[in-house]
């Protein structure tokens, strides 16, 4: 197992121990951190559905519409339905390195969006817009973007033969193919990975592979780790699904097919001479935009419908309560960052004169330590009604506009439980992959308020695993009668149901597997 900093440029060398003796891993090139330029060329070069790169490739499109002719305002329509068309034709989507090389990958989806965008002309007829005159400035367009693309990717490939922006890698794999992966990295730098550790399971030192499986873990966990290689020659299934397990949006991760020389010319994507299968991972891109777009839909429209509502209950705080009408409070969202929580105030005085509420809770969630004092009820008559039917949280659809909640997603918690849990509690932190939202699966199956962390936290990872939009949707449609009956949570037929949207039901105690 090999491993460094990204940030120190160094080269280091690390060994193994196996019943031989002591064998030398690969070196570890540290190399320098890519500068924002250089992110910025390489989001526009993979067509990586950012509002950024959508409004580029738009201007472009725009642009050739002018030239055929069209008014400004055609043009600009025209444009604007590429971008918008681009990322449900899977033009616009998230790539990695190994996804993006050259423009070769780039045909196929710009071809597809193009035969979608002179379907929607010749089905909808926009105002100036005819079947003939778009398919001409949809020629245009193609070879604009694709010249674009191109010198995008020549300024890329210069960056990286210098070795700037090159992604840490790990590679899992027998001790052979480590070492060949490796030397591929290192002559094939266009690829934009650099090798930064190796984890051979098949050593036959127990000891070492023990020592290796925590450093891989600790790399990972620190995200001193962008990719993930994948040798599928010789590796039990089991520690890919192990590695898998845990992964984010903010890592791609690639099955390298050790069959180089039989399946390499009908690969579509290689690491030096190694055909590869880019594996998604949580969220796809085109399921982030999607679930983001319901967001904001959605919200917007119960923004509407509730502001009545919600201004007679700010009236019945302020004038009723005399009390403040909102309460922030700081938690932890997605990937640890701290946003402020908007809601309906209920109480009266704060957790820093009275204690928090739920801390009696917090301890028997923890599995020990001494009791905690019950906290003073500090309710107020009008905060029992908002509370029972969750009107409290109204608030939040502000919180979803801004993008520090989505809609549906696991409950957010307070920043001083967060890192008290995740040690407690086998899984937590990866609650943390995708947005907190208002409902989630876990409250929609009477997982609400004070009950078994454990069982919620299983719930909640159930959910990012399997998620889809129509599991989104059927939260939704399932949250008002959750609220509406609200039964006690049966937790003995909590445990004997399946808790995910998929197969496998939870143990008794909600945790998943051991982490190191």
């Amino acid at each position: 197992m090999t491993s460094g900093r990204p940030d120190i440029p160094v080269e280091q060398r690390s060994t193994a121990r196996t019943e031989a003796g002591t064998v030398e891993l690969p070196p570890t090139v540290l190399g320098r951190p890519a500068p924002r330029w250089l992110t910025a060329t390489e989001l526009c070069h993979s067509a990586a559905a950012h509002p950024a790169v959508l409004l580029i490739d738009g201007l472009i499109v725009a642009s050739a519409f002018r030239y055929m002719g069209t008014t400004r305002g055609i043009a600009l329509l025209g444009g604007t339905i590429f971008a918008l068309i681009s990322p449900l034709c899977g033009l616009s989507a998230h790539r990695t390195s190994v996804q993006a090389q050259g423009i070769r990958w780039y045909m196929k989806p710009l071809a597809v969006t193009c035969a979608a965008m002179v379907a929607f002309v010749v089905l909808f007829g926009p105002m100036g817009l005819t079947g003939i005159r778009t398919v001409a400035a949809l020629l245009r367009s193609a070879v604009l973007l694709i010249s674009f693309r191109w010198f995008l990717w020549g300024i890329i490939v210069i960056a990286r033969r210098r070795e700037l922006g090159l992604r840490p890698t790990l590679v899992i794999g027998t001790h052979a193919r480590v070492n060949e992966l490796a030397a591929e990295l290192a002559a094939n730098k266009k690829v934009g990975l650099r090798f930064a550790a190796g984890y051979t399971p098949t050593l036959p030192d127990s000891q070492a592979v023990q020592d290796g499986h925590a450093q891989a873990f600790s790399l990972l966990d620190r995200n001193e780790i962008d990719h993930v290689l994948l040798i599928n020659d010789g590796i039990d299934e089991s520690v890919f699904r192990e590695f898998v397990t845990w992964a984010d949006d903010r890592r791609g991760y690639t099955l390298v097919l050790p069959l180089a020389d039989i399946v390499r010319h009908g690969s579509r994507y290689h690491v030096g001479r190694f055909p590869v299968v880019p594996l998604p991972i949580g969220l796809s891109r085109n399921g982030l935009i999607a679930k983001r777009c319901l967001d904001v839909a959605v919200a917007l429209a119960l923004l509407v419908l509730t502001a009545p509502l919600m201004l007679v209950i700010a009236a019945a705080i302020r004038f009723g309560d005399h009390n403040r009408v909102f309460f922030r409070q700081d938690r932890v969202g997605k990937h640890g960052e701290v946003f402020s929580l908007l809601k309906f105030r209920t109480m009266f005085g704060s957790p820093d004169e009275y204690g928090e509420a739920d801390a009696h809770w917090a301890v028997d969630s923890l599995g020990g330590g001494a009791a905690a004092e019950p906290a003073l009820d500090r309710q107020t008559a009008l905060g029992r009604v908002l509370r029972r039917w969750d009107l409290d949280e109204l608030p939040q659809l502000f919180n979803v506009l801004r993008g520090d909640m989505s809609l549906v997603g696991p409950r957010p918690e307070r920043v001083g439980y967060v890192a008290r849990f995740a040690a407690a509690i086998d899984g937590y932190d990866d609650r943390h992959r995708v947005r907190p939202g208002m409902t989630g699966w876990a409250q929609i199956n009477g997982l609400r308020g004070q009950t078994p962390l454990g069982l919620r936290t299983t719930f909640d990872n159930d959910y990012v695993d399997h998620w889809s939009f129509g599991l989104d949707i059927r939260i939704l449609a399932s949250t008002l009668p959750a609220i509406v009956k609200l039964p006690p949570p049966n937790l003995d037929r909590m445990l004997s149901r399946r808790a995910q949207p998929g197969p496998p039901a939870p143990d008794h105690t909600g945790r998943r597997a051991q982490r190191p």
